[in-house]
């Protein structure tokens, strides 16, 4: 699960589509590096998360303010600014950006059924096939799973029914525009999003050429992964994109500025695609969406075996920020360096905590027990549900302020401890525990929502602090 919490011939959009500003960076423009604070802010977290490797990129009115780089991309070699990246699922925003491209074009129709192009012999004899659509697969309502694995695809639910991020749904769109084209995803790719925002080090699949400069993925606990599974990997609308902190960073000052695409197509991205009622996560076009007072806020993240890695858009005010990282625990580093690097992170991090908060209010009763059981033996997933929280329950809480912003500050150390074996997993448990309510008894076959706390009473708001940092 994501609680994440948690995008005919070669395509050419020219600026004149445009009714944002200039989607182009001319100028020579060349960024600094890291401010002191982020610098410190990244070292220090780094050490306590046992990442061994950072990059991240500033965006500031459409442009890379800064570029900095930390640590190691392998045992024996630095991260640099050639390093080059395995980013998983930021992958995604990257083929939404060509699919709207062509959209803007007249190549494209949005909301055109895909089984014109392309059905899939797995779901063929499901005449469900017959609704899936572009918008439907960017905004990840397709019904199909995230991935298929060894099995047949099929839906889970009909399109548009409700959100259920998918992988193989992506893959369904890059099958069909492949074929509605004529041409494969590489040369899509470069013609609509690689050359306008000057990304001259990104690959769709694997190249020989990157294996020199390729960060190695590393485990919680500091072992290096063998990559050599990633030579297999081809080109993937979802995933497999290699890439570098320039370029990526490239890419999301470029989205900033309005990417080419018109007024309106550019608005049409940034707002929730829900086709059911109260959903419990909200997507654009191939982008999360979060409300954050009247600003939009786009976002993803990707997470594989070694990977971490995060981007966030504010095209109201062209800021941005990106954050790769080779760890399995770099979705730790996330919270503090959007502290240091971004004004407007308090409210950033409330509305996702917010999120969240409502994404597990909606949670069926079925998942929440096997999320009870997982979220005490992961760190980064612990995370999200401690912050969302303080966020829903103990900063709305009777408690004293001081006691507030104590139970706040002692978040981080409990984390620490949990994640360096010094905690007992139990104590972590007890707090899953502390925000689940009774379920009430399932009536039917239907799934229940699930019963976490709506709010906290003084006296459970104290006995919540009290657990999280075992005084008494």
């Amino acid at each position: 699960m994501r609680l994440s919490l948690a995008l005919t011939g070669l395509l050419v959009v020219g600026d004149a589509l445009s009714g944002n500003a200039l989607a182009t960076d001319t100028s020579t423009h060349a960024p600094a590096g890291a401010p002191p604070a982020v610098n410190a802010t990244v070292t220090d977290w780094m050490a306590r998360t046992r990442v061994p490797g950072v990059a991240i990129a500033r965006i500031d009115d459409g442009r890379v303010a800064w570029t900095g780089t930390w640590g190691k991309r392998s045992p024996d070699a630095p991260v640099d600014a050639d390093t080059v990246f395995n980013v998983a699922s930021l992958t995604k925003p990257v083929f939404a950006m060509m699919v709207l491209r062509q959209a803007a074009a007249g190549e494209l129709d949005l909301d055109a059924p895909l089984s014109t192009h392309w059905v899939d012999p797995d779901v063929a004899d499901d005449l469900r096939h017959e609704t899936l659509t572009a918008r439907i697969a960017l905004s990840h309502q397709t019904g199909l799973p995230n991935w298929r694995g060894d099995k047949p695809l099929a839906f889970g639910f009909a399109p548009g029914e409700r959100h259920e991020y998918s992988g193989e749904g992506f893959e369904y769109l890059r099958r069909a525009i492949e074929r509605q084209s004529g041409q494969p995803m590489r040369a899509l790719m470069q013609a609509a999003v690689l050359d306008p925002a000057g990304m001259e080090a990104t690959h769709f699949g694997w190249d020989d050429g990157i294996q020199a400069h390729l960060a190695t993925g590393f485990g919680a606990t500091g072992e290096p992964y063998a990559m050599d599974y990633l030579r297999e990997r081809g080109p993937n609308a979802a995933a497999n994109m290699f890439t570098t902190i320039g370029d990526y960073g490239r890419f999301a000052a470029w989205v900033v500025r309005g990417a080419g695409l018109p007024a309106e197509l550019f608005a049409d991205m940034q707002r929730p695609q829900a086709l059911h009622p109260d959903p419990a996560e909200q997507f654009g076009l191939g982008w999360r969406v979060t409300s954050m007072g009247a600003e939009t806020v786009l976002s993803h993240d990707g997470r594989e075996r070694g990977v971490r890695t995060q981007v966030f858009v504010f095209p109201a005010t062209g800021d941005g920020l990106v954050i790769l990282s080779n760890g399995d625990n770099g979705e730790l580093l996330t919270r503090p360096l959007v502290e240091a690097a971004l004004p407007q992170a308090p409210a950033l991090l409330e509305a996702i905590d917010r999120e969240i908060w409502r994404y597990l209010q909606r949670m069926p009763s079925r998942q929440v027990g096997q999320l009870a059981q997982m979220l005490p033996r992961s760190p980064p997933f612990m995370a999200r549900l401690l912050y969302a929280a303080d966020t829903a329950l103990v900063a709305d809480s009777p408690m004293d302020a001081a006691d507030r912003a104590h139970a706040h500050d002692a978040i981080a150390p409990f984390l620490q401890a949990l994640q360096d074996g010094k905690t007992d997993p139990a104590r972590a448990s007890a707090l899953v525990e502390m925000l689940l309510m009774p379920a009430p008894e399932q009536t039917g076959d239907g799934p229940m929502p699930s019963r976490w706390r709506e709010r906290f009473s003084r006296a459970e708001a104290e006995a919540w602090l009290r657990l999280l940092t075992d005084e008494g």
